[in-house]
Formats: structure tokens, C-alpha cells, sequence
């Protein structure tokens, strides 16, 4: 068997490439470490399945009888296909699903924030593949059909139009394949045709006799008619993107980083695409086993996702590799936080989980079970076990993560910045201008708090120190009380005295107001315009703006704790369960249910 090891990478110039007109890639040799890959085998039903298909973080199969079983992440229901429906082909994009029905009819379920999930109405297709937040089909003439990436809000960061769903005109293809910003696909004389964010100068192959492409979300690669392979893309590192040598492959599948060919013995051959600069990027190891098939296997097809590989055997069976996307029991929960739009908790097996729009579960689900709090707003951050804290990536931050020997032992997220705590009392702060150089020196802090534009935290006396803009006094402070926790909002931060008494500053212009008289709380957490505490029975009390009954906790509740978002809330119970209450527009006030 060859293993990625004994891969080697040769330019195009070399003897059963030499027909193909591409550019000359340089000779390099591929990682020599390979960690043994976490393999998942699916429960699967009696009759087996017939054909397989990965996304980004979840998969799907067809079985025999036409029925789509997915397994994985299913957030936006990309993993739950709809009842009573038979098909006879599947793809499996970013966090949509869609499918064919004997008559050629589309059915596409999931996430359709950019209308992926939409097909065109009275259209019948021979073939379809689904992108990230996009979905193409080939039509019975071969003409192709494209739909979504039709971003609706400003606040969408991801998947930038560039083309990708708007296809050549007058073109036929016999096949089709949707990656992140490159769509690519076949003529029926075997040429390759690429539209969208070409990279490397729009070179790929274009040659006549390719039998099969794959895009993935930032390469492809194609597959010449004797079985030789040639690959291309537009990686966010520094690094070649090379090719192996594989004289007898009869499949090819694209994923993120990483690409699978299958040879002729039905042994997959797996690598990683770009060799990496030491110096300049991540190591040129399979870090996530997703290019690391199990040793001995065999299968009839294979299909690649983001961080995960899955392969069908000739029995019908499928077994994974990279990644687990087994679908895991929504909780119960240790920790719960909530943002501007979005709600994210961590279970008690170490994984994280987010409901509601614009969340990034993609780098939590890479680390898996590896998380014991979380902090949330703008992006989502959570702290590892090893102590150190690791954030979602479709924020741009100065810093993406904290150094590897921190240890912290909170974190908190603002609109603008981010700041964990260390045990000794030592904070780090990214992605954050208006911290100033002296921070975190002379003193220790026994608390942090990031707002809006502002900074609060507790000296290890208790004594309050805010830095930031001072939008409606936010930071500044009008009172000499020590206090034991503290929290900050949108322009305005709360803190408890060590008798339980809130009391909070930067008001003015904010409709929170003055915390109710007479309460004392053991916990206190600040949202937009308004702020919750739990009294020491567990009941929720919250204030200020109320419009969308983000201040009206659901009487006859006993939380553990409780995390104030924009426009709602959200706390545990004592069983861990979650519960939440307020603006509900995007879900986000909906936890996944058993």
C-alpha cells in the first residue's frame, strides 16, 4: 500500500503528464509524520448504502432504497433530510444538503441564508454539488444552473460573491463540482472549465481526456483519463500546492486543506495539498487525521469535508476518518453564553455547540472535546483545557488565539476586543486599540469585563479600574465600593458589592436604568440595554429595556447561571438544561432539544 510518505511531487513536465498543457510545479516532498486518525464507523442499516457525500462538518449517504441518512453537525438542519423523500443522488455543501429524486427533481434542505437551499422551481438536473453557501446542477442538455450567495444582510461575513455561482454561457458539461470561490467542471470531451476566484493566474488543466474533477474550499483537482492527477488552488498560507504522483486513481475528493484519490484496489490515498513554510504557517502534518485513512481499507467511493474524509465500502458500510462529526446529545451543559445574535454552550463532554446566525462553530469542532468555558458577543471564544483560549475565525482579530503557555481561567468578549484572565491575575487583551501599553501592570485582577467600546476590571482588592471610550461614563467610575464580580454591556457595566447589591454605571444613555432596589444577587451579567442577576435562590431578576422581553425571565425558573446577550438571555438549570428568553428572530433563543 502507499501511504502519504511515499508520495512524491513532480512537476508537469514529467512523462505521463507531459500531454497535459499546465504550469510547472517544483518538486517537493510531502510531510513524513502522519498521527493515526480518529476513524468513526456510522451505525448504519441493514441494506447498506449506495453512494456518500461530506460536507464541512457533516455527511450524508443514500441508501439502497433511496432513503438519505446525514449524521453530523446539524445546527441549520443540514443533517436532517426531509421524511418519506428517495433519491438517487446527494451532495453535501458548506451547512446545506441537496438532493435528486428519480425524476431529476431538486431537494435541498439546511441552512438557506443565502439561498443554497432554493433551487430554481420547475428545473430537472442530471447532476448537482453543493459550495459553500451555494449549489449548481447540470441541466439534461449539460447546461449549468447556479443558485445562492445572495447575502442578505451586511452583517454575513462569509463567502464573498466572486462568480462562483455564475456560470459560462453557451457551456455543456457532463459533470460539476461547487468549492468555496471556484466552481469547476467537466465538458463531455473532458476539458476542464473553472469559474469564480481563480487562482494561480486561472491556470488549471486544459487539456481534453480529464474523467474527473473536485473543488474544494480553497483547491481542486482533476484526474486525468489513465488514472494521473493534477492539482491547483489558492490557499490562505504561504506554500506550494503540489500534486502526487498516482498513476492508477479512478476517484478524486477536495476538502479543505486536503485532498483523497482512490486507486484502482479500492486503497484510498489521502494528503495534505499545500507543503507548508515552517516559518510561515501551520506544520506540514495531518493534524486532524483527515488525510490518514485507516490502514487496510478499501472502498468503492470517497468524499472529503472540511476536516474529515468519509469512505464507502464494497458492502455497503462507511467508515470516517479526521474530525468526529457523530452527532452528539445537545447537552446537558456546563457553561452558556449570549451574544448579539447567537448563543453558544459548551456540554458537559467538553464540545461546544451555538445556536442562532453568524456563528462559527468550525474551529471548536476542529479541537473537539477540549473546552471548559465560553464567552460570547460579537465572536465567540472559548477557553481550552490546557488553559489556553481559542476563538471562532470569521472575526479578523490582531491576534487569533492567547499565547500557548497561558493558563487563563476566564474569558470575556466585547464588540471590539477580547480579554482573558490567568489564574495569578494576569490579563491579555487582543484585537482591542483602546487597551492602554501600561495594562496589566502594576496590578493583578481578580475579574475582567469587555464591552462595547470599554474595558472593566477588578483589582485583586476588588477596587474597579475601566479603560476604553468613555461613551456616557461608561468608564469611568463614580463610586469608591470594592465589589466581587463585575460585567459590561453595550456603554454601560454593573458590578456586586460583597453584600450581593448590583450597582452599575454609563446609563445616561442607555435605557437600562438603576438595578431594582432592595435586591442582592450572586451573580450579575450585562446585555445592550439591559442586565440580569440571580438572587440566591436561583430566581432571575433582570432590567432596562424590555421590548423584546429580554428582561422578562420566565416566572417559576431556578438557574445556576445566566448570561445576558443583546436582546436576550439565556441561563442554566440545576439539571444543566438550558433555557432562554427575548428576541428570537435568528433562534437564538431556542437551545437544541434531546
Amino acid at each position: 500500500m502507499l501511504s502519504a510518505c511515499d508520495i512524491r511531487v513532480r512537476s508537469s513536465s514529467e512523462s505521463d503528464r507531459a500531454s497535459v498543457p499546465v504550469a510547472a510545479a517544483p518538486e517537493v516532498l510531502l510531510p513524513t509524520h502522519t498521527p493515526t486518525p480518529t476513524a468513526t464507523s456510522i451505525p448504519l442499516p441493514k441494506q447498506g448504502f449506495v453512494a456518500i457525500a461530506s460536507g464541512s462538518f457533516h455527511s450524508c449517504a443514500l441508501r439502497r432504497d433511496g432513503v438519505a441518512v446525514c449524521w453530523g453537525q446539524d445546527r441549520f438542519g443540514q443533517a436532517s433530510p426531509p421524511a418519506g423523500e428517495r433519491f438517487t443522488l446527494i451532495t453535501a455543501g458548506d451547512r446545506h444538503t441537496c438532493a435528486l429524486r428519480s425524476d431529476g427533481v431538486p431537494r435541498c434542505w439546511g441552512s438557506n441564508r443565502s439561498g443554497q437551499a432554493l433551487p430554481p422551481e420547475d428545473e430537472r438536473f442530471v447532476a448537482i454539488s453543493g459550495g459553500h453557501r451555494y449549489t449548481c446542477a447540470i441541466r439534461p442538455d449539460g447546461a449549468p444552473v447556479c443558485w445562492g450567495l445572495a447575502l442578505p444582510t451586511a452583517t454575513e461575513r462569509q463567502s464573498v460573491d466572486r462568480g462562483q455561482a455564475s456560470p459560462p454561457a453557451g457551456e455543456r458539461f457532463g459533470s460539476i463540482s461547487s468549492g468555496g470561490s471556484t466552481t469547476c467542471a467537466l465538458r463531455v470531451d473532458g476539458v476542464p472549465v473553472c469559474w469564480g476566484e481563480l487562482p494561480l493566474d486561472e491556470v488549471w488543466p486544459t487539456a481534453a481526456g480529464f474523467s474527473a474533477i473536485s473543488s474544494g474550499r480553497y483547491g481542486a483537482c482533476a484526474l486525468f483519463g489513465h488514472g494521473s492527477l493534477y492539482c491547483w488552488g489558492d490557499f490562505p498560507y504561504p506554500g506550494e500546492v503540489y500534486t502526487p504522483e498516482t498513476p492508477d486513481a479512478t476517484a478524486v475528493s477536495v476538502g479543505a486543506h486536503h485532498a483523497c484519490v482512490l486507486l484502482t484496489d479500492g486503497l484510498p490515498l489521502c494528503w495534505m495539498l499545500v507543503r507548508y513554510s515552517l516559518a510561515d504557517g501551520p506544520p506540514n502534518t495531518d493534524d486532524r487525521g483527515q488525510a490518514s485513512p485507516p490502514e487496510g481499507e478499501r472502498f468503492v467511493a470517497l468524499s472529503s469535508g472540511d476536516y474529515h474524509t468519509c469512505g464507502l465500502r464494497a458492502d455497503g458500510t462507511i467508515r470516517c476518518w479526521g474530525v468526529d462529526v457523530s452527532p452528539r446529545e445537545p447537552g446537558p451543559f456546563r457553561d452558556v453564553s449570549s451574544g448579539l445574535f447567537q448563543t453558544c454552550a459548551i456540554r458537559n463532554d467538553g464540545s461546544v455547540t451555538c445556536w442562532g446566525p453568524f456563528v462559527d462553530e468550525s474551529r471548536f469542532l476542529v479541537e473537539g472535546l477540549d473546552f471548559t468555558k465560553i464567552s460570547v458577543w460579537i465572536v465567540e471564544c472559548a477557553i481550552r483545557r490546557k488553559g489556553s483560549v481559542a476563538c471562532g475565525r470569521h472575526w479578523e482579530f490582531e491576534h487569533g488565539d492567547t499565547p500557548d503557555d497561558f493558563q487563563a481561567v476566564s474569558v470575556s468578549v466585547g464588540n471590539e476586543g477580547v480579554c482573558a484572565l490567568q489564574g495569578d491575575g494576569t490579563a491579555f487583551c487582543w484585537y482591542a486599540g483602546f487597551v492602554p501599553s501600561s495594562f496589566g501592570a502594576p496590578s493583578t485582577y481578580s475579574a475582567i469585563a469587555s464591552g462595547n467600546h470599554h474595558v472593566c476590571a477588578l483589582r485583586s482588592d476588588g477596587e474597579p479600574i475601566c479603560w476604553g471610550l468613555d461613551v456616557d461614563a461608561s468608564a469611568s467610575i463614580p463610586t469608591d465600593d470594592r465589589f466581587i464580580s463585575i460585567t459590561s454591556g453595550d456603554e454601560h457595566s454593573c458590578a456586586l458589592r460583597h453584600d450581593g447589591t448590583p450597582f452599575c454605571w454609563g446609563t445616561k444613555g442607555s435605557r437600562i436604568g438603576s438595578p431594582p432596589p432592595g435586591e442582592r444577587f450572586t451573580a450579575i451579567s450585562s446585555g445592550h440595554d439591559h442586565a440580569c442577576g440571580l438572587r440566591e435562590d436561583g430566581a432571575p431578576v433582570c432590567w432596562g429595556s424590555d421590548e423584546d422581553g429580554q428582561a422578562s425571565p420566565p416566572p417559576g425558573e431556578r438557574l445556576i447561571t445566566i448570561s445576558s446577550g443583546y436582546n436576550h438571555t439565556c441561563g442554566l438549570r440545576e439539571d444543566r438544561s438550558a433555557i432562554c428568553w427575548g428576541w428570537n428572530d435568528f433562534g437564538q433563543t431556542k437551545p437544541p432539544s434531546p
